[in-house]
């Protein structure tokens, strides 16, 4: 089975708190983020604190190696199998839009990484298990950039052209960083 990489962060100073554990409809975005993997049959596993999870259906990562940033839970993640990577703040994109991207990725057998804006998100991307020697290396190098890392491999960039075609919006990839932001992707997805 595939997995999906939940990356939680941690308490965001602009924020005033994790994002993950901040509200989103009946959940907060760890919830949602978890529901969305679940619902593109991907088996859902948390990059954050056991405390966040209580009462959520995934697997919490402990990082691998720890205090590298968002690598060490892609690393624990890639350690299980191939994975679909998710920030906690990229709400809109769906269960289906995950789908397609994993499907593309899986089919190309490389990292698949959406490009909005002229900007890459692997943060919201496939990463296959085949990239773990490689990330390893580059860990024990000292390397802590998730783009550096993948300026180094065989990657499909999918732009926002490609995205259309394959039925994911890319405003979809639209995070929050601050409290307007997390008001306007509140707004957005729930009317409110």
């Amino acid at each position: 089975m595939l997995h999906g990489i939940v990356l939680c962060g941690g308490l965001s100073r602009r924020m005033g708190s994790p994002k993950a554990l901040l509200p989103w409809g009946d959940v907060n975005l760890l919830g949602h983020a978890v529901r969305r993997l679940a619902g593109a049959q991907l088996r859902p596993l948390c990059a954050g604190p056991q405390e966040w999870t209580a009462g959520l259906a995934c697997e919490v990562l402990a990082d691998d190696p720890p205090a590298v940033g968002p690598l060490g839970g892609i690393s624990a993640g890639l350690s299980r199998g191939d994975c679909f990577v998710l920030g906690v703040d990229m709400p809109l994109l769906s269960s289906e839009e995950i789908t397609r991207l994993v499907q593309a990725g899986a089919e190309a057998g490389l990292a698949l990484l959406p490009q909005v804006a002229g900007r890459l998100q692997p943060l919201a991307a496939f990463w296959p298990r085949t990239l773990l020697p490689d990330l390893r290396r580059y860990l024990d190098e000292g390397g802590r950039s998730v783009l550096g890392f993948l300026g180094r491999q065989a990657t499909v960039c999918v732009d926002e052209a490609g995205l259309l075609r394959m039925g994911v919006d890319p405003s979809h990839f639209q995070g929050m960083n601050d409290p307007d932001a997390y008001r306007t992707l509140l707004k957005e997805a729930h009317g409110g």
